[in-house]
Formats: structure tokens, C-alpha cells, sequence
């Protein structure tokens, strides 16, 4: 006797198509391409009130998107000393 996994090939069409958003998230957060996104939500979870708690020392605003990106190649590529 033999078990069927599914009814039919919509039923495991549709799962994967269910699954598909996770997947996409998931693949976002591996490669970095959600860290802007990342960055906001935990910008505005710890500074907010920034000017408040350190003497304005914290931007008032978060980066925007161009910023973020330029500032995150800068940090990862400010210990680089050689060409290869």
C-alpha cells in the first residue's frame, strides 16, 4: 500500500505558492538586501527619543536609504588593506 502525498499537483502547487513569502524573506535576510528595513525597525524601537536621552548626540532622523548603503559599504570595507 502506497501513500499519496497529495490529491493532486494543485494541492502541492498551491502550498508552494503559500510558502513562496517566506522563502522570499528568508532569502532577503541571507543575502543583507532587508537590512535597510532591518535598520529602520530598530532605529525607531531604540531612538526615537534620542534627543532626549543623549544630548542630541543621535541623529534626529534615521539615514536615508542611499546613506544606510553608502555608510554600510564604508563600514564593511573600511578595514581593507589590500587589493586581493
Amino acid at each position: 500500500m502506497t501513500a499519496r502525498l497529495s490529491s493532486s499537483p494543485w494541492t502541492s502547487l498551491s502550498a508552494l505558492w503559500c510558502g513562496l513569502p517566506t522563502l522570499w524573506r528568508g532569502l532577503r535576510s541571507a543575502t543583507g538586501d532587508d537590512a535597510y528595513e532591518r535598520y529602520l525597525e530598530h532605529w525607531h524601537a531604540e531612538h526615537l527619543d534620542a534627543d532626549d536621552s543623549h544630548d542630541g548626540e543621535e541623529p534626529a532622523e534615521p539615514m536615508d536609504r542611499k546613506t544606510f548603503h553608502k555608510w554600510r559599504l564604508d563600514e564593511d570595507w573600511k578595514d581593507v588593506r589590500r587589493c586581493c
